[in-house]
This record gives C-alpha cells, sequence and structure tokens, in this order.
C-alpha cells in the first residue's frame, strides 16, 4: 500500500484521521507517513486519538517544510512526546487537543513542556493558534504571544484557570496589531479585583478583534463588559456571558458599527424599553444581525407579546433575527468580585 500512495498519489497533500484501533498504531502511522513523498504533506488531522507518538512525530518532520496545517488529538500516552515536533516550524494553523482533559505537561512533564514552547516559538507563520482541552495551554500560548516575530490572528483558549494566569493575558496586548479572533473559556474561581483587571485591560486593547468570544462565568459586571466592548468597534460577532446584565449594556452593543450577531449569555434583565431602544440604534453595518439572549431572569422575563414585537422591530428594521431563552431554573444571586472585596 505505501509504494502505491508514493506512486500513484503524488498530489496527497491532507490527511484526516477518526480513529485508529489496530496494534502497534505508532509504529504503523509513521510508516504510512514515510511512504509519502518528502514535503509533500501540508494539512493533518486526527479527530480522535490515533495512539501517535514518538515514531509517528519524528516521521513527520520529513513533512516539515510542506506541514502549515496541524490538528491533533492527544492524550497521556501520545502526548510526552510532542517536543518531537520540533523541526515542524512552517505551521499557520495549530492544534492540540487533550482527549480527556487531564494533561498537565508544566506540572508533570517539566522537560516537554519547555521543549513544546521553545518548538512554538520558533513557528514564525503560526496565526492560528488553539488547545482544546489542554491545562497547559495557556502556560504555553504565553510565551508564543510574546513571541516578537509571531503575529496571530485567531487564539482559542479553554479549561484553564485564570487566576493562575494572569501573565497569558497580560500578554495577549503583545498581539493586538493582528488578532482578530479571540475565545477564552476556563474556571474563573478565586479571581480578585487586579486579575479581573488585567483581563479588561488587555481585551479593551485589542482594536483589531472582529470576533470576541468570553464564556466567563459570573465575574463580567455590566461596567467591565462596557469597558471591554466601548473599544472594539470592529467586532462583527460577539458572545459574552455576564455576572448581572442590563439595558446599559445594551447601549454599547448597539454602537458596534458591524456587529451581525451577538449572544449576551448571564442572568439577564432588560426590558422592553431598553431592547426596542437597542433595535433602533442599530445601523446599516448590523443588517442581517442575529440577537440572542440567553438566561434571562424568570423574575423579570419578558411576556411573549412583547418577544414578538421585538423580533418583528428587528426583522423589520434589519432583516435580523430575535431569539430570546429563559434561565432554567433559578439561581442564587452571586455577589460580583468588586462586591466581594469592598
Amino acid at each position: 500500500m505505501h509504494a502505491s500512495i508514493y506512486e500513484h498519489c503524488p498530489q496527497l497533500k491532507s490527511l484526516m484521521i477518526y480513529t485508529w484501533t489496530s496494534e502497534n498504531c505508532d509504529h504503523k502511522f509513521a510508516k504510512f507517513l514515510g511512504a509519502l513523498r518528502p514535503n509533500s504533506l501540508a494539512q493533518l488531522h486526527t479527530i480522535r486519538d490515533v495512539r501517535a507518538g514518538a515514531e509517528t512525530f519524528l516521521a513527520l518532520n520529513q513533512h516539515s517544510r510542506a506541514l502549515d496545517t496541524l490538528k491533533l488529538c492527544v492524550s497521556s500516552e501520545s502526548a510526552p512526546y510532542l517536543s518531537l515536533l520540533a523541526e515542524c516550524t512552517a505551521l499557520k494553523y495549530l492544534s492540540i487537543e487533550d482527549l480527556h482533559g487531564q494533561i498537565d505537561l508544566e506540572a508533570t512533564q517539566n522537560d516537554v513542556f519547555l521543549a513544546i514552547i521553545a518548538w512554538l516559538t520558533k513557528c514564525e507563520n503560526l496565526q492560528h493558534l488553539q488547545f482544546p482541552n489542554l491545562q497547559s495551554g495557556a502556560a504555553i500560548a504565553t510565551s508564543v504571544l510574546l513571541e516578537h516575530n509571531i503575529r496571530l490572528d485567531h487564539l482559542e483558549m479553554d479549561n484553564y484557570t485564570l487566576k493562575d494566569h494572569k501573565t497569558f493575558h497580560q500578554a495577549l496586548v503583545h498581539q493586538k496589531s493582528s488578532l482578530k479572533y479571540l475565545s477564552l473559556s476556563g474556571d474563573t474561581d478565586g479571581m480578585f479585583r487586579d486579575d479581573l483587571d488585567a483581563l479588561v485591560d488587555s481585551l479593551k486593547q485589542l482594536h483589531q478583534l472582529r470576533d470576541l468570544k468570553l464564556i466567563l462565568p459570573e465575574v463580567l459586571s455590566d461596567q467591565r463588559l462596557i469597558d471591554i466592548i466601548d473599544n472594539l468597534s470592529l467586532l462583527e460577532d460577539l458572545f459574552v456571558s455576564g455576572l448581572e446584565l442590563n439595558d446599559i449594556v445594551l447601549d454599547s452593543v448597539a454602537r458596534l458599527p458591524k456587529l451581525r450577531s451577538v449572544t449576551l449569555s448571564g442572568i439577564s434583565k432588560f426590558t422592553v424599553d431598553g431592547l426596542l431602544k437597542f433595535v433602533g440604534s442599530l445601523g446599516p453595518g448590523n443588517l442581517g444581525i442575529r440577537v440572542t439572549i440567553d438566561m434571562a431572569d424568570p423574575d423579570t422575563l419578558l411576556p411573549q407579546e412583547s418577544i414578538d414585537v421585538i423580533a418583528n422591530f428587528l426583522a423589520d428594521k434589519t432583516g435580523g433575527t430575535f431569539d430570546y431563552i429563559a434561565l432554567r431554573g433559578k439561581m442564587v444571586p452571586i455577589p460580583s468580585i468588586d462586591e466581594r472585596q469592598d
């Protein structure tokens, strides 16, 4: 089979594998990669853990000059060998997903952690970086963000503890001239006011952002969201969670001239008048906008007739759609970080 691929598939550049369950997967996958013409593979995507290891990653170095897209799903068995990809420095797109979300390379295998940083900071063409479910992702990304010759335009980070990564949040500013897409999702427990101040201060400097997703439960107040939004005039897609959202936020959202999709996910207490004013303030750049209000407070829930009025007004003015979703189950109000520290 390997000889046939070499002879009959000279243009094979992209490979996607869902899973691989045979014995000696690492050796067989490495042999397959070695059968391809050197520096012919440009894209590799493993959707599930294919039990790649040292042999596979070393074989990928045979394609180091061509490989620009690498999306790997790894396990605790394969992650220790990631640094063997050190020659693959032509990457533009990198995603390393931890299948089980349990790998903390910084804490348990620091030599591998440092070697991965040394590898990635040499990837000067890197534009898209994401570490789904990888606990060490934010720590690794910090060094990448600070690298002078790297200009990211897309960054996704989840499964990290925000209070432990203030430096990561501050490092975001180093990519402010290029970063267009940012998604942050993590554990907000234990954050103090200065931790949140550092995050907000960085976010509001990312003036080139087109797409912002902040899935940060129970920390962002109205005013902090306003501080962020008021500085990001190029936003086209906005998804934010909040501690409690009121009409005051809508004024800032309405001033985003290019916004096409917005989801406000938090215990929201928007009024009919506030939402109608918001729709009325939208401009020609907001045509076709999709507006989603998630987790509306049951105590201030809008009646269906009012929801229909808002939806019709939005459709008439912009051709857009309006979704209004109630909070499922009543939650006990949680004081903001500012209130807890006053």
